[in-house]
């Protein structure tokens, strides 16, 4: 098992970012070197493939405007090295409205548009382009489920507000949507028929941000 920490360079100075690993077993952190890319400075959003991923800018000194091109990075625990996933042709990686989403073990492309809907693209066969298919259409619900803004952020929940309005999470062992919409509300979607069905559990609280987890036997040592 390896941990990875990225240090986004500043606004200023795009010349890549720092990144660090540290694998289960070894407490000192070890610098892999500088990537040419823009990576937040988060958590990976897809774990597909035995890989990590993230949504990033473009890579640099091409002479594009890094604000306009988006690319999908993964990162090789075994080999400890990013490289680029071919991404679909959906038009729309130069919107603030995305993230990636691991779904039924294939990488997913969630891409919201103006409030109105988001799109799911999943890519079937890993690594392959022509593999991506648009696969949910999915009316927005954040009118009706995103929690006020106004709401108290009690301290160490103050970032759960600042996320975006719509989060895809997973597929549940139904075939439903699991989304949670900003402030911790998760959404089961049926896109079928399109119903939609809030999930409340006994003691949940009232802000919350939710982490995908999947089962395993393995025992770490």
């Amino acid at each position: 098992m390896t941990a990875i920490i990225i240090r986004r360079p500043s606004t200023q100075n795009h010349t890549g970012s720092e990144v660090y690993v540290c694998s289960l077993g070894n407490t000192n952190w070890r610098s892999v070197g500088k990537v040419p890319y823009w990576l937040e400075s988060r958590a990976s959003e897809a774990l597909v493939n035995g890989r990590l991923h993230w949504l990033t800018r473009s890579p640099l000194g091409q002479g594009i405007r890094m604000d306009r091109i988006r690319n999908i990075i993964s990162f090789d625990p075994e080999d400890e090295q990013f490289r680029e996933v071919p991404k679909p042709d959906c038009g729309a990686l130069n919107r603030i409205n995305y993230h990636l989403a691991a779904l039924g073990g294939c990488l997913s492309l969630v891409v919201l548009y103006q409030r109105e809907q988001f799109e799911i693209w999943v890519m079937g066969e890993y690594n392959v382009k022509q593999s991506w298919v648009k696969k949910f259409v999915i009316q927005d619900q954040s009118p009706q489920f995103m929690k006020s803004q106004r709401l108290p952020s009690y301290g160490i929940w103050k970032n759960v507000l600042s996320l975006k309005n719509a989060r895809v999470l997973c597929l549940l062992e139904n075939g439903n949507v699991l989304i949670e919409y900003k402030g911790g509300v998760l959404v089961s979607h049926d896109p079928e028929n399109g119903a939609v069905r809030k999930l409340m559990f006994e003691g949940m609280p009232d802000l919350l941000q939710s982490v995908v987890h999947v089962g395993s036997l393995k025992l770490a040592r």
